[in-house]
């Protein structure tokens, strides 16, 4: 039974996350493709390369960075769209268990208590802890990547 429950969570997940999608690709809403190694060219520019770009390079450049900002920004999105649905679920969970415990009882204890007694909040909680690692590991990128992208615009737009 607990097995069953367990996979539960991630397929509840997987049906959440297909609906979101679903709301995406239906409306249009991620049309931006990626060229990776066009991204991966103009991410590891040499000071060198960058002082004899010409401006249509530096535009082309900076347009393949715009797009692997929108990449990094849609990964993240994808991460959250986790992290809120594990969050959401958990504080559901604990709401309807939080009274069996003393009022004395620290909330964070009761939390705790509640997802290492539950298998389905356990799973929750698992997804809701990889979520937070990818968000954290994605922290600044898509802003030092638009940034980079920038600095390639204003070379373009400027006449040498």
């Amino acid at each position: 039974m607990s097995g069953q429950k367990e996979s539960t969570a991630t397929d509840r997940l997987k049906k959440f996350e297909d609906s979101v999608y679903e709301y995406i690709e239906g409306g249009y809403l991620n049309l931006v493709g990626i060229n990776t190694e066009a991204c991966a060219e103009a991410c590891n520019l040499t000071p060198g390369q960058l002082k004899g770009m010409t401006n249509d390079d530096a535009m082309i450049h900076s347009y393949a960075l715009y797009s692997y900002a929108h990449h990094l920004q849609d990964e993240y999105g994808k991460n959250l769209i986790k992290l809120n649905f594990a969050e959401d679920n958990i504080r559901k969970i604990v709401a309807s268990q939080v009274d069996q415990f003393g009022k004395y009882t620290k909330h964070e204890i009761k939390v705790e208590q509640i997802i290492k007694e539950n298998r389905f909040a356990e799973k929750l909680d698992l997804i809701r802890r990889h979520a937070q690692a990818r968000l954290d590991a994605l922290e600044g990128k898509v802003r030092d990547v638009r940034r980079m992208a920038e600095i390639l615009m204003n070379k373009a737009r400027r006449r040498d």
